[in-house]
């Protein structure tokens, strides 16, 4: 979202109004667990399979299963980010790692939802969260920015 070629297909997903909005008032700090665990861009796409009715993070063109990686990546990484102040994160929807309530699940190659976390998501715990598809409006971009003001530790 911050203008970084770091998508599977090689480009990204910059967003404007909110970098725009944001970077007037925060920090903002870059985190792709993808690229963090070593995936790099361009790369083979990640899903969420059921797999022995457990939710894995596969890489479907490779079979590899990056469930343990992405997980240990995001403990460390969040705890890491907490002890230096962070206060809230915008999250990229539907993504496999970062998606907030809008991430598809497949279970033998079909998708059967659409409304779980990534697996990075997944370890976000009592901070604020925002998917940038949350934050198109001005009043929205508003009130997270009220909600992050009070979250400060710093």
């Amino acid at each position: 979202m911050l203008g970084q070629k770091v998508r599977h297909d090689g480009n990204h997903k910059k967003a404007d109004d909110i970098l725009d909005f944001f970077s007037l008032h925060c920090e903002l700090i870059a985190v792709c667990p993808e690229m963090e665990i070593g995936l790099g861009s361009p790369r083979n796409p990640i899903q969420i399979n059921i797999i022995n009715h457990q939710q894995r993070l596969i890489m479907p063109a490779t079979g590899d299963d990056l469930s343990d990686k992405i997980s240990g990546y995001a403990k460390r990484k969040i705890h890491s980010l907490l002890d230096h102040g962070i206060c809230g994160f915008i999250l990229k929807s539907k993504s496999p790692s970062c998606g907030l309530g809008s991430v598809a699940v497949h279970k033998d190659g079909n998708k059967v939802r659409t409304n779980e976390n990534g697996f990075f998501a997944r370890h976000l715990k009592d901070i604020p969260l925002r998917e940038e598809s949350e934050l198109l409006s001005t009043e929205s971009r508003e009130q997270f920015l009220a909600e992050l003001r009070g979250n400060e530790t710093n």
